[in-house]
């Protein structure tokens, strides 16, 4: 697991927004409630993924040319 580093306010912009596009939902961390751990929704999943396939494909186009 790796924290997201960045100002606080910019981190806190980043999520709401996320939340409210129904990307990812977060969770106050069990052992440290000053943290929160933050979980891709099924949608953000398959965007993230739409994504790596795309990154993928334009990276086996340019090492075949």
């Amino acid at each position: 697991m790796k924290a997201l580093e960045g100002t606080r306010a910019t981190v806190s912009r980043l999520m709401t927004s996320l939340k409210r596009d129904g990307l990812v939902k977060s969770t106050v961390d069990r052992d440290d409630r000053r943290n929160l751990i933050a979980t891709l929704t099924s949608r953000g999943r398959a965007i993230v993924e739409k994504a790596i396939d795309s990154n993928a494909a334009s990276l086996r186009a340019a090492l075949a040319s």
